[in-house]
């Protein structure tokens, strides 16, 4: 471990030796919280260690904000953890901030704060400067990473990092791969979203793009890609993923369209499972909407969640998910599975529903592009309550979310809305027999809609 005083710290920012990766966000500190760092070192108090990496080729860098411009060839340290306390220190004492900083001479006691800020200078810029320089002989404790470190080493280490600041993710390590061959992904990010609302609509991230590019990286049979763990995308050569990138953006749209005009797939709540939507992105430009959607429905309509492997072997077998669980759970009862069981299933089911032509029990509208509120219902009794994670799914009764509402305040002064009260058309498009206290139906219903999402596996 090194150790640089505030002074040399200063200096080596100046000179160009110390830098920034470009993934590293800009400075954000407010003044209170820059006045507070600066009273902590005048008390000679801890303020951290700063953790610093030799500059790593395949990143591009920038110098600390207000710092002059860097040569590469100069740098010997870029800042991976510490980048905001660094950057305030070096503003205050060199006074190339937004804010000056002075003394507090109207400081009654040893708890109040020992500094001062504005937004211009003091008036007596040399003498504040001055009392700053007093700060120069403070030393910081820096660990300095080896000079191999690669750059999934990078990410592993920032997930493992817990310390106060602006969160650095994969994403911006892989921006800033990418803008050393030319390319800006966040620029093209931004610029496709504002065109693909649908992205916005269902909080997709940079990130799930990524992993996009990751398995377009598998079928194509680039063993590099070791998951879809955050730190592995690195993994993927900038130079591919720059290539893709905004291909993998569209793709990623296109999926999310087809699902909710085919899957019942409407507000992001009702996505099952955001490895399903990849595995739909992945297939829908080389098979088609037929081909994504029976890889969706195979990925969902089952009794364990898919993990990651599970989906990294199925883009590299090169076909949809046909496996034996998939069609025993097709021809299984359903009657013992509640929503807390399994919350992609319970979505899932919830997006059958929708394509199977479902409609209110209050007022017989479709339900297909509504929004969703799933109640708890007895067959030959009624609807006692809001579904929970002990309900069967074969209870599950779907409403719209006015009907909802309406419900909720007519079951606070009643034990349940009775049958007779709902529309029995509507109860038999949900698989519910009106005056009936026999599930079957029920369960013939659910299961008649599952196998007819997964017929060809049968």
């Amino acid at each position: 471990m090194l150790t640089f005083s505030v002074g040399q710290l200063v200096r080596m920012i100046d000179d160009g030796v110390i830098g920034l990766p470009n993934f590293q966000r800009d400075f954000v500190w407010p003044p209170a919280q820059i006045a507070a760092l600066l009273d902590s070192v005048a008390r000679d108090w801890p303020i951290g260690t700063l953790l610093l990496v030799p500059p790593v080729p395949e990143l591009s860098m920038r110098p600390i904000a207000g710092a002059p411009t860097l040569r590469r060839d100069r740098v010997r340290y870029l800042v991976l953890d510490g980048q905001q306390r660094l950057t305030a220190l070096y503003q205050a004492i060199s006074g190339v901030g937004e804010y000056g900083f002075s003394l507090n001479r109207a400081r009654g006691t040893e708890k109040d704060q020992l500094f001062e800020w504005a937004s211009t200078m003091p008036t007596d810029r040399v003498n504040a400067q001055d009392q700053l320089t007093r700060l120069v002989h403070y030393t910081l404790p820096c660990v300095v990473l080896g000079p191999d470190v690669e750059v999934y080493e990078l990410a592993q280490i920032f997930e493992a990092i817990n310390t106060p600041g602006v969160p650095i993710d994969v994403f911006d390590l892989a921006n800033a791969r990418a803008g050393a061959v030319g390319v800006d992904l966040r620029k093209s990010w931004d610029e496709l979203r504002e065109s693909l609302p649908i992205l916005t609509d269902f909080r997709v991230t940079e990130l799930e793009v990524l992993r996009l590019v990751a398995l377009n990286a598998v079928s194509q049979e680039n063993a590099a890609v070791r998951g879809l763990r955050a730190s592995y995308l690195l993994d993927i050569p900038p130079e591919y993923v720059a290539a893709v990138w905004p291909r993998a953006i569209e793709d990623y749209a296109n999926a999310l369209t087809v699902l909710v005009e085919h899957a019942g797939v409407v507000e992001p709540a009702d996505l099952p499972s955001s490895r399903a939507a990849l595995l739909a992105a992945t297939t829908l430009p080389r098979g088609g909407i037929a081909a994504a959607l029976d890889t969706y429905w195979n990925a969902v309509l089952r009794p364990d969640d898919l993990l990651d492997s599970d989906v990294l072997n199925v883009v590299r077998h090169g076909d949809t998910i046909r496996t034996r669980e998939t069609a025993r759970f097709a021809n299984a009862p359903l009657d013992r599975l509640t929503r807390g069981g399994s919350r992609t299933l319970t979505r899932a089911v919830r997006g059958l529903a929708r394509i199977n032509g479902v409609r209110d029990p209050f007022d017989y509208g479709e339900l297909a592009r509504r929004e969703l509120r799933e109640f708890e219902y007895h067959p030959g009794y009624g609807i006692v309550g809001p579904a929970t994670a002990r309900t069967e799914l074969g209870n599950v009764i779907y409403l719209s979310g006015s009907s909802a509402t309406s419900v909720r305040a007519r079951l606070r002064g009643a034990a349940a809305i009775p049958e007779y009260a709902l529309d029995p058309a509507a109860l038999a498009s949900q698989g519910f027999e009106l005056g009936s206290r026999d599930a079957a139906a029920r369960h013939d219903t659910l299961l008649g809609w599952v196998r007819g999402a997964v017929s060809e596996i049968i």
